[in-house]
């Protein structure tokens, strides 16, 4: 079977067809349309075992991912005698063509005297055409040279070649802007910067104005129309919402600053300046975190749930006119899924324990929580009767949703594991790929054109990269 996949890229995969009837109520559990016999002996590298966090370009050329393995070239003699972690995972970015096992490194910058890796690729972003990537590295040194770095690699030729590394905020995320231009945050959290590729970089947001020297932004998100929502911390902490084609106009959303007891001058004249305007939910909590829609137009705010509910709320605003347009209530840790356009976004219910308090165990009820698609234009919600687990997303296309596991009704403790994909216009679950759960917050990715999917295999060090069984019946959906 290795031998198979090395030659060949991806085995052929057998399709044994069950018969089931879905119901189309509120509480249906769709019974699966077909079953992929994807086996263990098909993951990256078997079975060495020892990779993860696989990423595949948007071109569908490229795969990049870690391995676990220790790296005794790194390693010392203090860290083999107490277990220095730092030394075992994520000192390089491995990376092959489709289709074969290569395990080539992703070139990195020279490292200077005294200077160490800490870790390789905390985070990593392919440009929209897939012929750059780019990823942090956090370098160790006694002087000022350490820090956090972003690290730019061309992957438009036969192999890639290192461009660049320039300093970068630790709070920062990395977002291209276009095919060839990335924006971050400064190494000092001042500003956002926007950089063409082996350009120079201008900065296009000034989170500071000159006023607040002591703040930071420590959390932001960015639409695909430049819409940035963004949390500030100076003396508390203040959500504000802008747009890179117009940063001087910002609004502050919400804000819980607090006055302390003694203050300087320029501090004050500082405060003064930064509020100069007065939030729009003076009346509402601060948030605990928010998302924002890829269009830019709405964004989702979570609140943390009460002393008698496991349950989070999310307030959902329409950015213009920063009204809030609907509430409903989610699992607590749990997060709304956009689809790609932003028109509809999905979300699993908050449930409770149902006599909990019952001192005969049998009487609890514990309730599959359902899985809904809201309508952000009409503001409808549709509920699909099923209990999806938190591993969920949108495929490419929009029309499907592909998860991993999902609750066996109808006890909230018992899974069916593997990878499903179910259409979203009517629930129909088209099959099951795989009997092999994904990771915990890895639902499983179809790659653009839908012709591979990829996911990290659950409490094993193995990942899956193999052609999607079911793209006809996909595809076959799109009228």
């Amino acid at each position: 079977m290795l031998q198979l996949w090395k030659k060949k890229g991806f085995v052929t995969l057998s399709i044994f067809v069950f018969c089931g009837l879905f119901v189309e109520t509120q509480h249906a559990w769709p019974q699966e349309q077909k079953e992929i016999p994807i086996a263990i002996e098909q993951s990256f590298g078997f079975p060495t075992q020892k990779y993860i966090h696989p990423l595949v370009s948007p071109d569908e050329k490229w795969l990049i991912y870690h391995r676990t393995d220790v790296d005794w070239n790194l390693k010392t003699v203090s860290g083999f005698l107490f277990g220095d972690v730092d030394d075992i995972v994520w000192k390089k970015i491995f990376y092959s063509k489709v289709g074969r096992c290569d395990k080539e490194v992703v070139p990195l910058p020279r490292l200077k005297t005294g200077q160490n890796y800490r870790q390789v690729g905390m985070c990593e972003k392919w440009s929209p055409d897939g012929k750059f990537l780019a990823f942090f590295v956090d370098i160790d040194a006694k002087d000022e040279s350490g820090g956090n770095y972003i690290v730019l690699v061309d992957f438009s030729g036969p192999r890639p070649i290192l461009i660049e590394s320039f300093r970068a905020s630790d709070d920062s995320n990395i977002d291209f802007w276009s095919p060839d231009e990335i924006l971050y945050i400064d190494e000092h959290n001042k500003g956002m910067l926007r950089k063409k590729i082996g350009g120079e970089a201008i900065k296009v947001i000034d989170f500071q104005d000159g006023k607040r020297d002591k703040g930071h932004v420590y959390y932001y998100q960015l639409s695909s129309d430049g819409t940035l929502i963004y949390n500030y911390r100076y003396f508390g902490n203040s959500i504000y919402t802008t747009n890179l084609s117009a940063p001087s106009h910002f609004t502050l959303l919400f804000s819980d600053e607090k006055e302390p007891a003694r203050r300087s001058k320029d501090d004050l004249r500082a405060h003064s300046n930064d509020m100069r305007q007065n939030p729009v939910f003076q009346d509402k909590p601060i948030p605990k975190d928010f998302t924002i829609s890829p269009d830019g137009k709405y964004a989702a705010f979570y609140y943390p749930p009460g002393s008698e509910t496991s349950t989070q709320r999310v307030s959902l605003v329409l950015l213009g006119t920063s009204l809030t347009v609907n509430e409903f209530y989610i699992a607590e840790g749990s997060r709304v899924r956009w689809s790609p356009s932003g028109a509809k976004l999905a979300y699993i219910e908050g449930t409770s324990v149902q006599n909990k308090d019952s001192d005969n165990a049998s009487q609890r009820i514990w309730p599959n929580p359902r899985f809904f698609v809201l309508d952000t234009m009409a503001m409808k919600r549709k509920d699909y009767g099923i209990g999806v687990t938190e591993n969920f997303g949108w495929t490419p296309d929009g029309k499907h949703i592909i998860y991993s596991m999902k609750y066996a009704h109808p006890s909230i403790g018992a899974y069916k594991n593997g990878i499903f994909i179910m259409r979203v216009s009517d629930g129909k679950e088209i099959g099951r790929l795989s009997r092999i759960s994904a990771t915990p917050g890895d639902s499983g990715t179809l790659t653009p054109s839908g012709r591979y999917v990829f996911w990290q295999a659950l409490n094993i060090h193995a990942f899956f990269l193999v052609e999607n069984p079911f793209r006809r019946e996909m595809n076959a959906n799109q009228e």
